[in-house]
């Protein structure tokens, strides 16, 4: 049987990206995985592939900060039924960049903005 397990380098289960005040606009985090094959990861964004304003009640691009995911260095569709298929990780297991790279935001409100990405690895038979 194919077994499979990830965790955010760091030994824990969740991963925080805090973007300070985006004076860069891309960061990263690694994921460790283990799998003796290989296995597929999707992600589901709570807001739609967008951060949001905290306390906002509009939906305006001011308010949004739209942006990217890449994983192991290959794009990761958000809310989307394509999965990303990769190799086996191999039982020492191998660091990923969950890279996300957000939009220009030069034109948004000052505040503090968030979204959760859920992220699903699941082996391939």
């Amino acid at each position: 049987p194919t077994v499979l397990s990830a965790n955010v380098a760091g030994a824990s289960t969740r991963g925080e990206i805090d973007f300070l005040d985006f004076s860069t606009l891309s960061r990263s985090l690694s994921i460790h995985v283990r799998s003796t094959g290989r296995y597929a990861v999707t992600a589901r964004s709570l807001n739609g592939k967008v951060m949001l304003r905290e306390g906002s009640t509009s939906t305006g691009d001011a308010d949004r900060i739209a942006y990217d995911v890449r994983f192991g260095g290959r794009d990761l569709s958000i809310d989307a039924q394509q999965s990303l298929v990769n190799p086996r990780a191999g039982l020492e297991g191998q660091r990923i960049p969950l890279d996300v790279t957000v939009e220009d935001v030069g034109s948004k409100r000052a505040g503090v903005y968030r979204d959760t990405l859920i992220l699903t690895l699941a082996p391939v038979s």
